[in-house]
């Protein structure tokens, strides 16, 4: 009831076609408390029908018609209308999450930012959409001062993913150019330089519909986008300060990218084009001379802003931008490169790879490829229960070098065999991400049994800070992935909006058959002679208890070749405080590196974490979703996390998830000793370890296997 309200502007011109959808989507939000404002720019169609229908129906729908005068004029006239305390553009071609706004909302009220923006797809009339972003400035979750004008970094410009405070852009006297396409460059350049806090929020909220008919896509007989272009960027740069000594750099970067493209796609001839390329480089060199490159910059940047731009070399500049972008050229250097020659074999199995894929599936094929192909977690469990019914399934096989499974099971990596299988199996069950190069067939059934209930952020939902530096196409490459996934198998319904928002992906592929490393929990739990005989593998006296500590990997050590493992509880001064009743199991997270502690048990990769939970009294562990499996099966968890604030900060966490894991909680080994202490005087919390079991555990999990073997085709 307290939150302000937010103004929405939509311009538009013959907009019949897409408008419904546009204001359906932006009726749907769950932010509720907004005024509409359509700004009619002359429409001839039956845009002004479609207005009335929906003025009259809603009162907080507001209609102004005004004479064609283009989308910089509508909008700047928007702003005069709006009442709110915050502004959102929308083009009304485009439609928006039913988040967008609540989301960015709580984001600029949070850090109390002058604008906030979120990450954005293009979206088809086929209803399928397309993620291609790959900014590296969405990866903070607040830009500040200078590095607000990282913004400028931007693929491409747009100003209707944001929301803006209102004040900030009537302090500002910030407008839209009028007159001319290609308006909203004025507008973006200046909120990323006046801003001193801009909040990011990494889900893609908002969907660019591909329009065949909008105003970029058309006129290219004409001057159009010569004159309006050229205009655009004299504009955007006349008067301009900036904070960040690289800012220029990355506005003429744009510009000379964006023109290139017009250059090749929007002019009425090659020889308009290369006039038109003639005068931006005339326009830019006027003020060139502070422009600094980042020490970063590649070599062919480096190229075009040190000898081809001064020097107006256009010829030049259209070669090097050519050959970069030409696939053909691009697949010629690729094929012929002494890198690939000495991969032949792969380039063997590739085509292999591609026969297979135009052969018939075989039939009852179950192909596993495991975590990383690796023999454990869901995938095991799953394949292990398949196996016992081999007479339903004739062929069912486990990508993996472990010897351990039965060599007509076992599949390696990378062998004819694999790309065989892969090529022709119906359905194939993974637990992590899959590489881009393994195709989905038409027909295919790929099965994500995933690993864990979320309490650290996935994908969109988190920043992912450090990863997203080093591989800037890092989240596009997951989202590709999860296109190709039939089903995603969870462990509770509440944990399904987690992986739909996080993923994007339907919630009706979203399953909650629970996990089938929990069943195995679940079945051997109160198996005496089960326990008895993990024990004795490990050489544990069967009269000790056992204290088993499990951290889970930093995203902030992924790719550093001097891990921090500051995070990690002392368990020698542990060992030194407790009773002698508890022996201390310790199982380093597979992606980390081997540590050496002395006086506790190591445990080795190849020990299935399972076991260990079952034979354990107690588990520590920080932000691993294997404490879900523990409290499963009735069992106290302790989470040790002395690195919350830096995790935070590389990662984040579902504030939600660990509001529910607060009284388990500590960030010093006295918190640890005390609730070790609480554990065996009676007094641990379990009416609080009882709620996270019903809310985020499975509440069937005696089924996991059957349901999800009616997934199988």
């Amino acid at each position: 009831m307290n939150k302000k309200l937010i103004s929405i502007i939509i311009p538009v011109y013959n907009g019949e076609i897409y408008l419904s959808d546009c204001l359906d989507s932006i009726l749907n939000q769950t932010y509720k408390n907004i005024e509409i404002i359509i700004i009619n720019d002359g429409s001839t169609d039956s845009t002004q029908s479609i207005i009335n229908l929906y003025n009259k129906k809603y009162d907080f729908i507001y209609n102004y018609y005004q004479e064609k005068a283009g989308q910089g004029i509508a909008r700047n006239k928007g702003l005069k209308y709006a009442k709110g305390d915050f502004i959102a553009f929308i083009d009304a071609d485009d439609i928006i999450n039913e988040k967008f706004l609540e989301k960015l909302y709580d984001s600029i009220n949070e850090y109390n930012s002058d604008l906030a923006i979120c990450d954005w797809m293009y979206y088809y009339d086929n209803n399928n959409t397309k993620y291609i972003n790959k900014n590296k400035f969405m990866g903070y979750s607040l830009l500040e001062n200078k590095t607000t004008e990282l913004v400028l970094t931007a693929d491409i410009y747009f100003t209707v993913n944001k929301l803006y405070r209102k004040e900030f852009l009537t302090k500002n006297n910030i407008k839209y150019g009028e007159g001319y396409i290609y308006e909203d460059y004025e507008f973006y350049i200046k909120t990323c330089v006046l801003a001193n806090r801009i909040s990011t929020v990494h889900n893609p909220y908002y969907y660019v519909r591909v329009n065949q008919y909008s105003t970029t896509k058309s006129n290219y007989n004409s001057m159009l986008h010569y004159d309006s272009f050229l205009k655009a960027i004299k504009v955007s740069l006349d008067g301009i300060s900036f904070k960040n000594k690289y800012s220029k750099y990355y506005i003429y970067k744009y510009f000379l990218n964006r023109s290139h493209t017009y250059y090749s796609n929007r002019m009425p001839s090659k020889q308009v084009g290369k006039r038109f390329l003639k005068n931006v480089f005339l326009i830019l060199n006027k003020n060139n001379y502070d422009l600094q490159l980042p020490l970063d910059t590649r070599k062919k940047d480096k190229i075009i802003f040190k000898y081809i731009l001064p020097k107006s070399k256009i010829n030049y500049f259209i070669l090097i931008n050519s050959l970069t972008k030409n696939k053909k050229i691009k697949k010629i250097i690729k094929k012929y490169s002494f890198k690939n020659i000495l991969k032949f074999n792969n380039f063997i199995k590739s085509i292999y790879y591609k026969i297979q894929l135009k052969n018939n599936f075989y039939a009852n094929t179950v192909l596993f490829l495991g975590f990383d192909n690796r023999y454990i977690g869901n995938s095991k469990y799953f394949y292990d229960y398949l196996l016992e019914k081999q007479n339903v399934y004739k062929n069912i096989y486990f990508v993996t070098n472990l010897s351990i499974i039965n060599y007509e099971n076992r599949v390696i990596p990378n062998s004819f065999k694999f790309w065989k299988l892969l090529a022709r199996s119906k359905n194939i069950i993974f637990e992590t991400w899959v590489p881009a190069n393994y195709k989905k067939r038409i027909g295919a059934n790929w099965i994500q049994m995933w690993h864990g209930t979320p309490i650290k952020k996935m994908l969109f939902d988190s920043n992912e800070l450090h990863i997203s530096s080093i591989y800037e196409n890092h989240k596009l490459i997951k989202y590709k992935d999860i296109l190709r996934w039939n089903y995603l198998i969870c462990e509770n319904i509440s944990n399904k909006s987690y992986f739909t928002e996080s993923f994007l992906i339907d919630s009706k592929k979203v399953l909650a058959y629970g996990y089938p490393r929990v069943q195995y929990l679940a079945d051997s739990i109160g198996n005496q002679s089960k326990t008895n005989q993990i024990k004795k593998y490990l050489n544990i006296p069967l009269n000790k208890k056992i204290i088993f500590y499990a951290p889970t990997w930093r995203d902030y050590n992924y790719k550093e070749k001097k891990e921090d493992h500051n995070y990690l509880l002392d368990l020698n001064e542990l060992k030194n405080k407790i009773s002698n009743e508890y022996i201390i199991l310790f199982k380093n997270h597979s992606f980390l590196n081997t540590l050496n502690i002395s006086n506790i048990i190591n445990i080795d990769e190849d020990v299935e974490t399972q076991d260990l939970l079952l034979i354990s009294d107690i588990l520590i562990s920080d932000y691993s979703s294997i404490i879900f499996d523990f409290v499963a099966i009735d069992k106290p968890i302790i989470l040790y996390t002395n690195d919350i604030i830096k995790y935070q900060v590389s990662r984040g966490l579902y504030s939600s998830v660990w509001k529910d894991l607060h009284f388990s909680v500590t960030k010093n080994i006295n918190g640890v000793l005390e609730k070790i202490d609480a554990i065996n005087s009676g007094k641990y919390p379990m009416n609080e370890l009882l709620k996270i079991k019903n809310n985020y555990c499975c509440n069937n999990i005696k089924h996991s296997y059957e349901n999800i073997e009616k997934l199988l085709k």
